[in-house]
C-alpha cells in the first residue's frame, strides 16, 4: 500500500517570496555584538592604515624637503669649486706670468752682469797653442798698446779638444786701453809676425747670437728703437771687418763696443 506524502511535502514547503514577512529567518543587526566587533575592527584598521599613510606621507614631505636642500648645497659646491676652479686658474696664469718676468729679469740681470764682466775685455784669435804662444800673446798686447807697462792677464777659452786653437781671453785694466788697443788694430795689416790672427771684443753669448742675426731681422726688431734714435751718418760706423784675403791680421768690431 502506497503512502501519499505530496500533502506532507506540500505543508513542509517555504514561501521564499513571504520570508521576509515572517519570523522564519533572523533579521540582521547592526547592533548586533558579533557585527559591532567587525565594525569597530574595520575602524580600527582604516585608523591604523590612515595613521600609517599619514606617517608615510610625512616622510615623504621630509624627504623631498632634504633632496630639495641637498639639491640647492650641491648646486652651492658645484658654484664654488667653479669658482675655485677659476681662481686657480687666474692665479696659475699670473704664477706663470709672475715667473717668466722673474726669469726675464733673472736672465736680464745675468746679461747686464756678463757684459759688465766682459768690458775690459777683449779676445784674440787664431795664435796657435804651443810653446812660443805665450811670446806671441806678450808681444801682440806691445804692438797695439805701445805705452802699456802694466802686465796683462791671459787665459785660453773654450773646449780643449778643438780642431782649431782655442780663443785667448786678455783682461784689459780699463776701458779706455780696450778702446785704444781696438783702434791699434789697424796698424796689424802687413805685419807678417801677426798674420791670420783676429781680435774682437769679449762678447756674450747673446751678443753672439745678435751678430749671427740676419741684418734684415735685426732691423725689423729693433724698428722702434730706431726711430727713436738720432739718425747717424753710416760713414761714422765702423763697419765689421773680415780677413783679408793676404793673411793679415784683422779687426773685428761691432758697432754697440763703440759706446
Amino acid at each position: 500500500m502506497g503512502l501519499d506524502r505530496s500533502p506532507q511535502r506540500k505543508n513542509n514547503s517555504v514561501d521564499l517570496n513571504n520570508a521576509s514577512n515572517c519570523n522564519c529567518i533572523p533579521q540582521l543587526d547592526q547592533h548586533h555584538p558579533a557585527i559591532q566587533f567587525l565594525l569597530e575592527a574595520i575602524k580600527s584598521s582604516e585608523n591604523n592604515l590612515n595613521s600609517k599613510l599619514d606617517s608615510v606621507l610625512d616622510r615623504l614631505t621630509t624627504l623631498e624637503q632634504r633632496s630639495t636642500t641637498m639639491e640647492t648645497r650641491i648646486h652651492d659646491l658645484e658654484k664654488k669649486s667653479t669658482d675655485v676652479l677659476d681662481d686657480l686658474l687666474d692665479n696659475k696664469q699670473n704664477t706663470d706670468a709672475l715667473r717668466a718676468e722673474v726669469h726675464d729679469k733673472v736672465s736680464q740681470l745675468k746679461e747686464e752682469n756678463d757684459r759688465s764682466w766682459r768690458r775690459n775685455n777683449v779676445i784674440f784669435k787664431g795664435i796657435p797653442e804651443n810653446e812660443a804662444a805665450n811670446q806671441l800673446i806678450t808681444s801682440l798686447i806691445a804692438f797695439l798698446l805701445p805705452n802699456h807697462t802694466l802686465n796683462i792677464s791671459h787665459e785660453r777659452v773654450g773646449k780643449t779638444k778643438s780642431l782649431y786653437p782655442r780663443p785667448v781671453r786678455v783682461y784689459l785694466p780699463n776701458k779706455a786701453e780696450k778702446s785704444e788697443l781696438l783702434r791699434n788694430c789697424k796698424n796689424l795689416k802687413g805685419q807678417d809676425m801677426f798674420q791670420s790672427i783676429s781680435v774682437c771684443p769679449d762678447w756674450t753669448k747673446q751678443q753672439q747670437e745678435q751678430r749671427r742675426t740676419p741684418v734684415k731681422t735685426r732691423s725689423q726688431t729693433t724698428a722702434v728703437n730706431d726711430r727713436k734714435r738720432p739718425r747717424m751718418d753710416n760713414r761714422s760706423i765702423p763697419s765689421v771687418a773680415n780677413p783679408t784675403g793676404n793673411g793679415s791680421a784683422s779687426l773685428v768690431l761691432d758697432p754697440m763696443e763703440q759706446n
